[in-house]
C-alpha cells in the first residue's frame, strides 16, 4: 500500500507541473502588469474547464458508453 501511495503522490505532482511551467513561462515573457492579465485569463480558461469536464462526460456517457470518455480524452490529448 505504500508503493500506491507514492505512486499517487508522484501522480499529483506531475498533474500540477504543466500549471506551474505555463506560469512560470508566463512570467518571465511578459512584463509585471501584462503578465497578470495572461494569468488571469489562463486561471479563467482552466476553472471554465475543469467546470464543463464533468458535464461533458456525463453527455458523452448518456449517449455512448462509459469507455467513450476514455476515447475523447486519449483524442483530446492526442490533438493538444
Amino acid at each position: 500500500i505504500e508503493v500506491l501511495l507514492v505512486l499517487r503522490g508522484l501522480q499529483g505532482m506531475a498533474a500540477a507541473s504543466p500549471i506551474v511551467v505555463c506560469s512560470v513561462l508566463i512570467l518571465d515573457r511578459y512584463t509585471d502588469i501584462l503578465a497578470t492579465k495572461v494569468l488571469n485569463f489562463l486561471n479563467g480558461i482552466i476553472t471554465i474547464f475543469l467546470a464543463l469536464a464533468p458535464i461533458i462526460g456525463y453527455y458523452i456517457q448518456t449517449a455512448f458508453n462509459w469507455q467513450y470518455n476514455f476515447y475523447f480524452i486519449s483524442l483530446f490529448a492526442f490533438i493538444a
